[in-house]
C-alpha cells in the first residue's frame, strides 16, 4: 500500500510539473487561456550539413505547415548549447492536436521534403502535445527569448528537489512555461521523452535567469538527476 501511495503521489508531481522547469504553476489563468485539448508539437533540433539542399527544404516547408493547420513558432538557426550537446538549429511548429501534427508529419508531401532534410542534416525529431496557456505577450516586436529542454529523468527523488528549488524563479525573470511533455514520442535521431519550452520576453531575461545564482543552484539537481540537452534561443519566424 505505501509503494502504491507513493507511486500516486509522483504522479500528481509530474502531473502538475509546470516546477518541473523551474517555472511556477500557472493555475490563476482564465478559461480563454486554457484549451481542453492539448497542441500538438513537431521538434526539430539539427545541425546543417549541407546547405544547399537544406535551403530547398525549407523553401517547400513552410507552406506545407499552414496546409496541416501548423505554425512555425519557433526557428533559431544560432542557438546557444548550455548543457549537452544539442544541434545549433531549433524549429518548433505548434499544430491545433497532436493528431493533426502527425498527420502532417506522415504526409506523402512531408515525407517527400523529409528526404531533403535528413540528406542535409543531423539531429533529432520529437512529437510532442501540451496545453499549457499562452502567458507571455505576443503584442511586442522584438524576438522572444527560449530555454528548451530535452532529457531523461534518471532518479526521481532528485528530479524533485529540483521542481521544490527551482518552483518560482523563473516569473522574476518574465518568464513562463508554454510546452511541456513528460512523454514526447522520438520520431527520429536520439531525443529523449521529457521536452519542455520555457519563454521569456527576450533572449537577455532568458540568459539571465538561467545564469542567476538562484537557478545555478536549483538546476544541478536537475543536471545530476537527467540525461539530455539544454539550449538557449531568440525565436523569430
Amino acid at each position: 500500500m505505501k509503494k502504491i501511495i507513493s507511486s500516486l503521489v509522483l504522479l500528481i508531481a509530474l502531473t502538475f510539473s509546470v516546477l518541473s522547469f523551474g517555472l511556477k504553476n500557472t493555475t490563476v489563468s482564465t478559461k480563454a487561456d486554457q484549451q481542453t485539448v492539448p497542441n500538438g508539437y513537431l521538434v526539430m533540433n539539427y545541425n546543417v550539413r549541407d546547405r544547399v539542399i537544406y535551403k530547398k527544404y525549407t523553401k517547400a516547408v513552410n507552406q506545407l505547415w499552414t496546409k496541416y493547420k501548423g505554425e512555425l513558432i519557433i526557428y533559431s538557426t544560432v542557438s546557444k548549447s548550455v548543457e549537452g550537446t544539442p544541434g545549433s538549429v531549433v524549429a518548433v511548429v505548434r499544430f491545433p492536436t497532436i493528431a493533426d501534427a502527425e498527420k502532417c508529419y506522415n504526409s506523402s508531401q512531408y515525407t517527400a521534403l523529409k528526404k531533403l532534410r535528413s540528406a542535409s542534416t543531423e539531429g533529432s525529431v520529437l512529437l510532442a502535445e501540451s496545453n499549457m496557456p499562452a502567458v507571455i505577450s505576443r503584442n511586442q516586436i522584438k524576438p522572444h527569448g527560449y530555454m528548451i529542454a530535452n532529457y531523461e529523468i534518471k532518479n526521481q527523488a532528485t528530479f524533485q528537489k529540483y521542481m521544490d528549488a527551482a518552483g518560482t524563479l523563473a516569473p522574476k525573470y518574465n518568464g513562463e512555461v508554454t510546452v511541456f511533455d513528460f512523454k514526447a514520442k522520438v520520431l527520429e535521431g536520439k531525443g529523449k521523452p521529457v521536452f519542455g519550452v520555457a519563454e521569456f520576453n527576450s533572449l537577455i531575461e532568458a540568459e539571465k535567469f538561467y545564469n542567476s545564482q538562484e537557478y545555478t543552484l536549483a538546476r544541478r539537481f536537475r543536471i545530476t538527476s537527467t540525461e539530455g540537452t539544454v539550449l538557449l534561443a531568440q525565436g523569430t519566424k
